[in-house]
């Protein structure tokens, strides 16, 4: 027999379920860095295990518009912006400098092939940043995020739905992440 606090938790399970279908991904200010296939913790150490295990916990999409190329030596910040869960909400954020559209769904830069290289890449740059925890952590533990690259999200989508066709959520797993 089911009882009206199962049934409640089953129903926003549901519903996160429903709203992760258009969606792709943060919390906390300790970021883990991944560079050259290896991970540092925000304290500056290597991980104690490889994978990392983790509890995400939440997740979110940002684009991203730069309209000069990256020079490591002057980095600028993105010319246009937009941060949010559902990709086809996403709209420029208030504070960017030169809003490319009125809604990242139909910017142009945000279609295939407008990279202006000759290349097939959108002019836009895409990432997830996920929210994340140890396995261990409790109630009081800050979350660390880790920005996923593009090349990263379809694998990470993939996670994500097929987590969703099992009825469960990112955050009721222990997922690996190398």
């Amino acid at each position: 027999m089911e009882t009206n606090a199962l049934a409640a938790y089953k129903e926003e399970i549901a519903k996160e379920l429903a709203n992760q279908k258009s969606t792709l991904t943060t919390g906390g200010n300790a970021k883990i860095k991944a560079k050259n296939h290896t991970f540092t913790l925000p304290n500056g150490a290597p991980p104690s295990s490889d994978p990392l295990s983790v509890v995400i916990v939440e997740y979110t999409n940002s684009n991203a518009y730069f309209d000069t190329p990256y020079n490591p030596k002057d980095p600028k910040p993105p010319v246009c912006k937009a941060r949010g869960k559902v990709i086809d909400d996403m709209v420029p954020a208030e504070d960017s400098t030169d809003k490319q559209s009125d809604a990242c769904a139909t910017c142009n830069l945000n279609q295939w092939g407008s990279a202006g290289d000759g290349s097939n890449r959108k002019g836009c740059t895409q990432s997830v940043t996920i929210a994340l925890v140890s396995p261990e952590s409790d109630k009081d533990s800050e979350p660390m995020t880790l920005n996923l690259p593009a090349t990263s999200m379809k694998a990470f989508g993939n996670y994500v739905t097929k987590l969703g066709t099992l009825e469960l959520l990112p955050a009721m797993m222990i997922t690996e992440i190398s």
